[in-house]
């Protein structure tokens, strides 16, 4: 099994509910790397924002850069202090 089916296994969630989902790996507070995201809505020293289907990411922290962006893949160097799913509440 792979890494990801061991973890959705844990987490008792189909893999067909993933297929369009996100995941976001923060290593040791200095770099965040977040998968399945669809654009970049705003990005500053102090906060990134990245749209999630109706929702976005919010990653907190100072000197915040954009390292490399793909399709649906990002990469954040920086002092990360927190994440937050935000809900577009509509």
């Amino acid at each position: 099994m792979s890494f990801i089916g061991e973890i959705l296994d844990k987490f008792s969630i189909d893999m067909k509910e993933n297929v369009n989902g996100y995941k976001i790996t923060v290593i040791n507070g200095v770099g965040a790397l977040v998968e399945g995201h669809r654009g970049v809505i705003a990005l500053e020293s102090h906060e990134v924002k990245l749209r999630i289907n109706k929702s976005y990411i919010l990653i907190k922290g100072e000197s915040l850069k954009l390292k490399e962006i793909g399709d649906s893949d990002a990469y954040i160097v920086g002092k990360i202090v927190g994440t937050e799913i935000v809900r577009n509440e509509k």
